[in-house]
Parts: structure tokens; C-alpha cells; sequence
């Protein structure tokens, strides 16, 4: 018989998870960037690891508040969270990007690589979650 995890567990684990891999795949950005001899703290690298990994928070703590009320909806929450995290970048992140010419790689790169990793993590975590409603429904 699967033990069922409880929602306070599942966060605990979900915010250790993100924050390690986000926290080593910082420490390989900011090694690529030495390596390259790129500035390491332009393009906002710090705040936009803290944003995604901060939404990445959010998004998995409302999927644990809607899992008994709402869980055939999800999927569409989890989507609706990914689309809010976007449209941040769109706002917050995009314009100060868009001024400077030149980086658009390393811009690229600033933000989609934590927030790759968050969706990673969000994903599998996800998968956990609707898997443990499924054998508790059993």
C-alpha cells in the first residue's frame, strides 16, 4: 500500500527541490558567464531566478490548495499559472531587455533557464500530485 504524502509535505518537497536545482543551475550560469567573460550580474540574472523560483512557490501551493476542490481542473491551473509567469516576463522583464541591443542571447538565456527548470520541477511535481489523488481515489 503507497503511503499518501500530505500537502505540507508535498510543499516542504517541492521548495527543497526547487530551490536546489535552481541554486546549481545558478552556480553553472554564473560559471558560464566567468568562462565566457560575460558580465555575471547583468540582465537582471538574481531577480530572475528569485521571480521564477517565487512563482514556482506559488503556482505548486495553489495546485495543493485546489487538489480536493478542483482537481480535475489542475492541469488547467497549473497552465494558467505558467501563462501568468510568462506574461511577468512580458511586463517586467521584456522592456528593460528590449532596450539594449546586442545581448539578446544572454537576455534569452537570463530568464528562460530558471524558468525551464521551474516548469521541469512544477511539472514533475504535478504528475506526483495527480498521481497520489488517483491512488488515494482508489
Amino acid at each position: 500500500m503507497k503511503k499518501t504524502l500530505k500537502p505540507k509535505n508535498l510543499f516542504i518537497g517541492f521548495l527543497f527541490k526547487a530551490t536546489l536545482y535552481l541554486a546549481f543551475v545558478f552556480a553553472i550560469h554564473l560559471t558560464l558567464l566567468v568562462v565566457l567573460e560575460k558580465p555575471l550580474f547583468e540582465n537582471q540574472i538574481v531577480l530572475a531566478y528569485l521571480v521564477n523560483w517565487a512563482l514556482a512557490l506559488i503556482i505548486f501551493r495553489t495546485l495543493l490548495v485546489f487538489r480536493k476542490k478542483a482537481n480535475d481542473y489542475l492541469g488547467y491551473i497549473f497552465m494558467y499559472g505558467s501563462f501568468f509567469k510568462f506574461a511577468l516576463f512580458f511586463i517586467f522583464f521584456y522592456p528593460n531587455y528590449n532596450k539594449t541591443l546586442g545581448n539578446s542571447k544572454e537576455e534569452f538565456l537570463t530568464f528562460f533557464t530558471p524558468y525551464l527548470v521551474c516548469l521541469i520541477i512544477e511539472i514533475k511535481s504535478l504528475i506526483k500530485l495527480l498521481n497520489s489523488i488517483e491512488n488515494k481515489d482508489s
